[in-house]
């Protein structure tokens, strides 16, 4: 427990102060001025064996659910409980690990005997993971304020901070209620216009009069759809790249952790059509998940979540390529994630052709938002069109790259990860549509 001045402190440093410059005026003798010295020290010293003497009983509650999304506002409450015979005044800051943005971060309050305060506040992790909370940093002042002494008010808990499983839910809704282009998908890609029958359903806006069933129209009085399903039971592997070139910060996210939320959201995307979702994670160690058509697919991704992080090691294209090569039997349709460079487009080239021979190959190449950002500008003075040049011909030697392994047989999606999600989901929707797999 550390104690520091409270802010009445100061006020009684006055009496001394005047006694001092009136004995140096020749005023006063140093008798007075010793004496305001101790009738200052007398109501100090009180107030402080008041305030080491009078323990609050503060019971602290937190009302927080146990996963929260990853950059995205939540909403919990403190309450507190003043259960001692004494008043309570501090000044309260919840403890949290660093990289977690809350609002308030901290609040003062005032707690007479038996009363009780909630607090509501929000939270915006800005990294995975699993965090143990300790509970209350409290600033708590003695009676007559001249003192503050810091205190722990216990309140253990544990919350899990994972990819942002809102859009999970956000695209379930839309998808109910055809409504996906808010999202940026394509609104065709929503009902599936395969050949196998799925269900009616009610009519939205926008469906094709050639899907409208009239005899259960006529029947029900009310407009109905006909509505079929893709071709289903097929494999989708999203490998993610974890090395160094990853771990680019941008929009309070690095690249892996963006790229997870697109990767997520496809699972749940693919998981919904039928398919088999599978998923590597390629660092210094190899994390592997087979593809499995069940119901848990997208969940499993979402609990490995938290053993993935980017590493410092560079790309090793190669022993990726190898190790989807030894696993997967059975055609699928492999999504590599990742961020590239100029060194790497010869590994990159080797891996499309070794997987092309086989599978199906879309990958992912990530731009930084910053690049895209500046190229949109219009430079101003000298150095900024020099860097706008150089900014130009990084990009347009991204697109003879991706060109280049479109002629290999290889969908190449060259994006920033905030184009990523609706591009994605789009990308694998038309390969569903076309039967490329």
């Amino acid at each position: 427990m550390r104690l520091t001045p409270g802010p009445n402190l100061p006020l009684l440093l006055i009496p001394p102060l005047l006694c001092a410059l009136l004995a140096d005026l020749w005023l006063a003798g140093p008798w007075m001025f010793l004496l305001a010295l101790a009738l200052t020290a007398l109501p100090a010293l009180v107030d402080l064996l008041r305030l080491q003497r009078c323990q609050p009983e503060i019971r602290v509650e937190r009302r927080l659910r146990r996963s929260l999304p990853l950059n995205v506002w939540s909403g919990f409450g403190i309450s507190l409980v003043n259960a001692g015979p004494g008043g309570f005044t501090a000044q309260l800051a919840d403890r949290w690990p660093a990289g977690i943005e809350l609002a308030p971060e901290d609040f003062s309050l005032s707690l007479a005997p038996g009363h009780k305060v909630a607090i509501s506040c929000r939270i915006r992790p800005g990294q995975r993971g699993d965090f143990e909370l300790a509970g209350l940093d409290a600033l708590v002042l003695s009676p007559w304020r001249l003192w503050r002494q810091s205190r722990l008010l216990p309140c253990p808990d544990r919350v899990r901070v994972f990819p942002n499983f809102r859009e999970l839910h956000r695209y379930t809704l839309l998808a109910r209620s055809a409504q996906l282009g808010l999202m940026g998908i394509r609104q065709a890609a929503l009902h599936g216009e395969g050949q196998e029958f799925q269900q009616l359903r009610a009519y939205n806006p926008g469906d094709p009069l050639r899907l409208i069933d009239w005899k259960a129209t006529s029947r029900l009085q009310r407009l109905i759809s006909r509505e079929y399903q893709e071709e289903r039971d097929q494999n989708v592997v999203l490998a993610l790249d974890c090395s160094r070139r990853m771990r680019h910060r941008g929009r309070g996210l690095c690249l892996f952790d963006q790229a997870l939320n697109s990767a997520l959201l496809l699972a749940h995307v693919a998981a919904r059509q039928g398919d088999s979702v599978g998923f590597m994670a390629a660092g210094d160690t190899i994390l592997w998940q087979p593809p499995g058509k069940k119901a848990g697919a997208t969940r499993s991704l979402l609990l490995a979540s938290t053993r993935l992080f980017p590493e410092t090691v560079a790309a090793d294209y190669q022993a990726l390529a190898r190790e989807l090569a030894t696993r997967l039997k059975r055609r699928s349709l492999v999504i590599l994630l990742t961020n590239s460079r100029a060194e790497d487009y010869e590994r990159l080239e080797e891996l499309a052709r070794q997987l092309g021979r086989r599978h199906l190959l879309v990958i992912g190449d990530l731009m930084e938002q910053e690049v895209a950002d500046c190229l949109r500008q219009e430079p101003r003075g000298p150095d900024e069109a020099l860097r706008w040049q150089a900014l130009l011909a990084y990009s347009r030697a991204r697109r003879r790259f991706a060109l280049q392994l479109g002629r290999q047989g290889c969908l190449s999606l060259d994006c920033t990860a905030a184009e990523l999600p609706p591009l994605l989901v789009n990308t694998y929707l038309d390969i569903k549509r076309r039967k490329r797999l």
